[in-house]
């Protein structure tokens, strides 16, 4: 046999073993792409036809890239042709039926509404956006493959997907957070998509970020002390009790205490009767009730406490602290009214928390919920809590260090907000 029958013979099992491997992502892709089942069997079969003719020019690899630049091409003159309907019209109302469309990263949904729920809001990204997002999370395509078969670079795809992640997050979680439009800004919605994914929210996501966290806290209480001392800024708590506007308080309330050890030094005014330290954790709590044993300070009364139900009654604390506590609740404004309950008229709130920032180191090991605050957001929290007077500073000199396990120093500055109750 020659060497040119024995190539003749080798290509239409090549092409039969591509067409077999192929067939099923690039089906799903342009049904993605076109939201018509007909059509993409039509233009799967159009796009295996014109790989067979031209399989001598084929490249030697990435065959998958080789055939979504075909199957993409076809799409775009699919809707050149059909360019009368628009994307935005079409809800995908039958996409159900194709049974086999499984989502890759975005998890295999078996709950057939919330499946809708998807494919309507792919259907509202832009088609740009919406085709980024399916080569990356539905195909599980490299980004090197997916920006080729887009056409564009690997800089541009990534920045295109990164775009098309935080549109997708925001519209799937919004309606499930049943927040106030406009609270969660995309780092929020993002933290909680890669907490919940779609199909497993939870009924109540209030509750369990709760339970998330007095998890987290109840199991870092015998390292906590080694934690704070290395994240935390040395002059932390000199700065906040500098806010203080009462020296002489006879009741104080630390909100989210952990060990106590910036209690003890909130509690050292000569006149004071009682301080209450609160903590989600009841593993904190019992650390901190000993701490406080040991130094005989039996005024300190250590309560277990969701700060969106302080076990206290109205109008009791000459100061409140909160420190270093919000960006780990699910809506900050909400606890921020309720410790402002506690306060006596005149009483003071005053708040330390991380600045706005960009890191996921703290996001992942500490389950932070919230990137930091800005501060507008503090001030409208503290104002819809009916505290004036309200006084918000980033302190830059004061910062909060650590390092990825890549070595990058990771900064952040301190955000102090306070406010008095007013009389």
């Amino acid at each position: 046999m020659s060497k040119d029958l024995a190539e003749s013979t080798k290509e239409p099992l090549k092409f039969d073993d591509i067409f077999m491997q192929y067939y099923p992502c690039i089906y799903k892709f342009i049904r993605w792409m076109t939201q018509d089942e007909d059509c993409a069997q039509d233009l799967a079969q159009e796009t295996f036809l014109r790989a067979f003719v031209n399989i001598g020019t084929r490249p030697n690899h990435n065959i998958s890239a080789w055939l979504h630049t075909i199957a993409r091409n076809l799409c775009n003159d699919y809707w050149r042709k059909n360019k009368r309907i628009s994307n935005s019209e079409l809800l995908l109302k039958d996409a159900l039926e194709c049974k086999d469309i499984a989502l890759k990263p975005l998890a295999a949904i078996e709950n057939e509404e919330t499946a809708e729920q998807i494919y309507k809001v792919l259907n509202l990204l832009k088609s740009e956006q919406r085709r980024a997002l399916i080569l990356r999370e539905i195909e599980g395509l490299s980004y090197d493959d997916a920006a080729e078969i887009m056409g564009i670079s690997v800089s541009a795809y990534t920045s295109l997907l990164s775009r098309a992640r935080n549109r997708f997050i925001k519209l799937i979680m919004a309606p499930c957070t049943k927040m106030e439009k406009g609270l969660f800004t995309p780092k929020e919605y993002t933290v909680l998509y890669r907490w919940f994914g779609i199909d497993a929210w939870p009924e109540n996501p209030e509750q369990e970020i709760v339970h998330k966290a007095k998890n987290y806290f109840d199991n870092s209480a015998d390292s906590f002390d080694k934690f704070r001392n290395s994240l935390y800024p040395c002059h932390l708590d000199q700065i906040i009790l500098s806010r203080v506007l009462n020296e002489d308080p006879h009741m104080i309330g630390d909100f989210g205490s952990g060990t106590g050890q910036f209690t003890l030094k909130a509690s050292s005014s000569t006149n004071l009767k009682k301080a209450y330290a609160f903590d989600i954790s009841p593993n904190m709590i019992n650390f901190s009730k000993q701490r406080f044993k040991r130094k005989g300070l039996h005024h300190i009364h250590c309560l277990p406490a969701d700060l969106n139900s302080i076990p206290l009654e109205d109008e009791t604390l000459d100061i409140g602290y909160c420190l270093v506590v919000l960006h780990h609740l699910y809506d900050p404004g909400k606890a921020i009214k309720e410790m402002t309950r506690t306060l006596k008229p005149g009483g003071q709130l005053i708040i330390g928390d991380f600045g706005s920032h960009n890191y996921n180191l703290f996001v992942k090991n500490n389950r932070d919920l919230w990137s930091g605050f800005n501060p507008d957001q503090m001030a409208k929290w503290l104002n819809e809590a009916g505290l004036e007077s309200v006084d918000i500073k980033e302190e830059k000199d004061c910062v909060f260090s650590s390092t990825t396990q890549e070595g990058e120093l990771v900064k952040i500055p301190l955000l102090v907000s306070s406010g008095i109750k007013k009389i």
